[in-house]
C-alpha cells in the first residue's frame, strides 16, 4: 500500500515516544471504512494516569517535536487537522490487561 504523508514523521514519533518513556502499542491507517483524509491511529501504553500526563506534556513541549511540527506546516497544511484522544481501561474479560 502507498505510504501516507505522515510516514516521514513516524521515525520521529517513535524516537520521541521512546525519549519520553511512552510505550507504542501500534500504528494503523484506515484501509476500509470511513476516513476523509489520511488517518493515522496509534495506541500508546502508560503505567498510570500520572505517567500519561507527565510523558505527554513532555512530548508536546519537546523542542524537536515543535520544530518538526512547524516545518511540516510550511506549505500551510497542518500535520494534524483533527486530533482525538481516549483513555481506555480493559474489561475484566479482556485478554490484554
Amino acid at each position: 500500500p502507498p505510504r501516507s504523508t505522515l510516514f516521514p514523521y513516524t521515525t520521529l514519533f517513535r524516537s520521541l515516544f521512546k525519549k519520553h518513556e511512552i510505550q507504542v502499542v501500534g500504528f494503523w491507517e484506515t484501509a476500509i471504512g470511513e476516513a476523509t483524509t489520511t488517518e493515522l491511529v496509534y495506541m500508546l501504553a502508560f503505567e498510570d494516569l500520572a505517567h500519561y500526563q507527565r510523558a505527554w506534556d513532555a512530548f508536546i513541549a519537546d523542542p524537536e517535536w515543535q520544530d518538526a511540527k512547524q516545518q511540516s506546516e510550511v506549505d500551510g497544511v497542518p500535520l494534524v487537522n483533527v486530533a482525538g484522544s481516549k483513555i481506555l481501561e480493559p474489561t475484566s474479560y479482556s485478554p490484554m490487561q
